[in-house]
């Protein structure tokens, strides 16, 4: 989906590659949203969702693994 998506023009992509339990998922999307409502970039604000991810779930989590980002 992603291939697809970047070639229709779609400038950023970010995927999983599982199924994570909701609130993993929450913190994720909550710090992200959070970063680009202060204006942060979208990579800015994927980095930040994925420190937020180990800082509540330690280094070790699966979670930290599973988000993928595509784009600039």
């Amino acid at each position: 989906f992603a291939y697809a998506a970047l070639k229709a023009g779609v400038d950023t992509y970010i995927g999983t590659h599982f199924f994570l339990e909701s609130q993993r998922s929450f913190l994720f999307i909550k710090a992200f949203l959070q970063q680009v409502l202060q204006n942060s970039s979208y990579l800015e604000a994927f980095n930040c969702s994925l420190q937020a991810l180990e800082k509540e779930y330690g280094a070790n989590d699966i979670s930290l693994y599973n988000y993928i980002y595509y784009g600039g």
